[in-house]
């Protein structure tokens, strides 16, 4: 059976103008997974309010990063895929892989799409997301199966789950870090997570002790928890900072980019950045683990934002860790993953 790998990540406007960042906004914000009110409530709120009132803003923003190339996550995925396609052919393996954003171009159908005219009977599915979330993880995956609903023969697919405590992901990680703070003075290292809703969580507040001691048994308003985002993002920061020497009193974990006046993921960013100076750190590192790519949450709003938060404060030193991007390491690990996805295959070991 021919294969094909597909990555998706999340995506970007095709300019960084007004009209093409409402065009991305009300795909990205119309999504049920990501807004989870019914189809005409939720399209009253993005187009009515949130897109009207954001799209310029937005605009000014993605305009602050954009590159000659291109939007940057656009441009770094790009050159991701090169290099795992070129992986891959030193390996001997001669497989079709294509990128496809969840809002934006290049599309998860035009990806599919892609892959299907070059007679792929069974797909690996990459989610580059490190954990599992319902605004990103779930979606692409629902995105995916909607492409494939298209077409009577339909491929087998194989997908990657999470891979946030995976050795691999956690030594490409390891890798930014040391090459950003090797040489320099570091009192705390801040994980900043990207945030989500409280009612996204798989537990609830009263039950999240419970799960983080235990996901895989606890079970919370959804079932198993396991999937619980905020675990894993704890989890990952416990398992990089064992990794580079730390302990517990190393480090601090927050969430960023909230959005709205309902409650998300605590505690905020900008709130442990201003109290940071007070308690003595004044030289940090800022990583963000649960992006794969820089884009406009890292580039803007910690580069830019963040720092300015924490300077004003009283910090003496920012630094910011860069995502993976096309990081030589995360691409060779990303290769490997495939390939032995692909050897297993003909070997009948996955269908």
């Amino acid at each position: 059976m021919k294969q094909g790998v597909l990555l998706i990540n999340l995506g970007s406007p095709e300019a960084p103008r007004r009209k093409q960042v409402g065009r991305y906004l009300r795909q990205f914000l119309g999504d049920r997974h990501v807004i989870a009110l019914p189809f005409l409530p939720r399209w009253l709120l993005v187009n009515g309010i949130i897109v009207p009132f954001r799209a310029s803003r937005s605009a000014r923003m993605y305009r602050s990063v954009w590159t000659s190339e291109g939007a940057p996550l656009l441009v770094y995925s790009a050159a991701f895929l090169k290099k795992v396609k070129n992986g891959l052919k030193e390996k001997g393996i001669d497989l079709p892989v294509e990128l496809g954003m969840r809002y934006g171009e290049p599309s998860i159908p035009a990806a599919v799409r892609r892959l299907l005219d070059k007679k792929a009977e069974r797909l690996l599915v990459v989610p580059l997301y490190p954990h599992y979330a319902r605004a990103t993880y779930e979606s692409a995956l629902a995105e995916v199966e909607k492409a494939l609903s298209r077409y009577a023969n339909q491929p087998s697919l194989r997908i990657i789950p999470p891979f946030y405590d995976h050795g691999d992901y956690q030594a490409a990680l390891e890798r930014s870090f040391r090459e950003t703070v090797t040489g320099k003075r570091i009192d705390r290292l801040v994980f900043s997570f990207h945030g989500i809703p409280l009612t996204h969580l798989p537990c609830s507040p009263e039950t999240a002790k419970a799960c983080n001691e235990d996901p895989e048994t606890h079970v919370g308003r959804y079932g198993t928890c396991r999937n619980c985002y905020r675990f894993q993002c704890y989890r990952t920061a416990e398992l990089l900072t064992g990794r580079i020497g730390g302990d517990r009193n190393s480090y601090a974990v927050a969430f960023q980019s909230k959005m709205g006046k309902g409650k998300w993921l605590k505690p905020y960013l900008f709130d442990v950045l201003a109290d940071l100076p007070k308690q003595g750190d004044k030289d940090i590192a800022v990583i963000a683990p649960s992006f794969t790519a820089d884009c406009l949450e890292t580039l803007q709003e910690l580069d830019k934002e963040a720092r300015r938060i924490f300077l004003s404060a009283g910090g003496t030193n920012f630094l910011r860790v860069p995502c993976l991007n096309d990081q030589d390491l995360w691409a060779e690990k990303m290769s490997k993953w495939i390939a032995e996805w692909h050897e297993k295959s003909l070997d009948g070991k996955i269908l």
